[in-house]
């Protein structure tokens, strides 16, 4: 009996060896294949080397010393990106970037990113021609520094999964305590709760482009102010922006003075934004104020305050 179990342990590990062996030769022609119509599409992916391990329950795809360009001008440079996938679950990738990141662009000069964790997980669809099911982001003590200063994050998670089809995903974001020049003190807690329709699945050969947003609620919290922000837009074939919004405000006054401060509300305009919220505040001290985009622009109070611009239309 001992004979035959050892002969099954040998048989089974050699199959499993052989799997691994085959899986790793298959992951790492697709990494070259995929970088390889990456670059078809107008980036530039340059390398030290790239490399598959992990033996024997994982495949580990290491990149060492990427420097990535994209078609806008924008680079990504890192001592190493990493990626993992379970051998027996191939189609669910773990992507960890290293504590320290430059992004940078010509115009935008050089823009030092660290983190103490900065990793996703990306789940898609097991099938010849695969599209995303789901994913998350998770961030920790994330801090982002350009010309103008700092912006930091001390932790935050972005999730999608399908909700109706490929095209479409429900999105959640939960950020904690940002920072920021300009700001007057850290927003403590942004969350956000949606349906975003694209007019593609997100993996398709093709880049997919935003089609439809259903807010069903955007909450800040930022000192004494509390905002939430709920409402449906959709996006023009040239990248222009259309939608309603109702935008519930308690601490208006101070809100509005920071909408100012930070460009988003011009200062000329402020005064009339004032008088149209003291209308719409009950005696609880909230207003509720009617926001629209249309046109290229932002409205408050059906009032244009700033113009909007267009999203990005792949191919254009």
């Amino acid at each position: 009996m001992a004979k035959w179990t050892l002969i099954l342990v040998v048989v089974a590990s050699a199959l499993w060896s052989g799997w691994w062996i085959l899986g790793a030769r298959g992951i790492d022609a697709a990494v070259e294949e995929g970088l390889t119509q990456i670059e078809r599409q107008g980036w530039r992916i340059e390398r030290e080397d790239v490399s598959v391990a992990g033996f024997p329950n994982r495949f580990d795809v290491t990149l060492t010393e990427p420097r990535i360009t994209a078609p806008t001008g924008w680079q990504l440079a890192a001592p190493i990106l990493r990626a993992f996938a379970l051998s027996y679950r191939p189609n669910h990738i773990i992507a960890v970037a290293p504590s320290e990141m430059v992004v940078s662009h010509p115009l935008a000069g050089e823009i030092d990113v660290t983190s103490a964790d900065l990793r996703a997980s990306v789940i898609v669809t097991a099938s010849a021609n695969p599209v995303l099911d789901r994913a998350t982001l998770a961030a920790e003590a994330v801090r982002v520094t350009g010309q103008g200063g700092a912006v930091t994050l001390a932790q935050g998670q972005i999730a999608t999964r399908q909700a109706a089809g490929p095209t479409v995903h429900d999105l959640a974001v939960n950020l904690i305590d940002i920072t920021a020049p300009g700001l007057d003190g850290p927003i403590e807690t942004f969350d956000m709760d949606a349906t975003v329709t694209l007019d593609r699945a997100l993996g398709a050969r093709q880049p997919a482009r935003l089609d439809r947003l259903d807010l069903r609620s955007a909450d800040i919290a930022w000192g004494d102010v509390r905002a939430s922000l709920s409402g449906e837009m959709s996006v023009m074939s040239d990248g222009t922006p259309r939608g309603t919004f109702a935008l519930r405000l308690t601490g208006w006054e101070p809100f509005l003075n920071r909408a100012v401060d930070v460009g988003l509300i011009p200062e000329g305009q402020a005064p009339l934004v004032a008088a149209g919220l003291r209308g719409l505040t009950d005696d609880d001290g909230q207003a509720t104020v009617p926001v629209a985009l249309e046109d290229g622009f932002l409205l408050v109070l059906g009032f244009p305050v700033t113009q909007v611009p267009r999203l990005p239309v792949p191919g254009r």
